[in-house]
């Protein structure tokens, strides 16, 4: 879910939900709906929707529960069910996009090591 956290935070709330929608990713159907959930009490609240921008989007560990797998030969394993909490928080602001930082490939020149041809 923290990869689909990074992607929508600090943009505008329009357009993060429309890129959590393209996005093919579990984590990222959940937090739209975090997100919807977030946009709807905004507008009650009586916040401009075009204007908000997504501030936060904190995923935090959940309680984790505990089943049993069954194994061969009458074993049981232990299966962990690992679950998040999801904080989305919306706010009014100025368009904000995180910078995109391209990583600075060095080109190493080859210097040619020609071999003496023995007469």
């Amino acid at each position: 879910m923290g990869l689909v956290a990074d992607i929508v935070r600090k943009r505008p709330a329009i357009d993060a939900v429309a890129i959590l929608q393209v996005t093919n990713k579990k984590g990222a159907r959940i937090i739209a709906k975090v997100l919807k959930s977030a946009l709807a009490n905004a507008k009650i609240k009586g916040l401009d929707e075009s204007k908000l921008i997504v501030k936060e989007v904190l995923t935090d560990n959940g309680p984790t529960m505990k089943r049993i797998f069954p194994r061969s030969q009458g074993r049981m394993d232990r299966m962990l069910k690992r679950t998040t909490h999801v904080t989305v928080i919306v706010a009014e602001g100025k368009k904000v996009v995180n910078p995109v930082i391209a990583p600075v490939v060095e080109e190493k020149s080859k210097k040619s090591k020609s071999k003496a041809v023995k007469a």
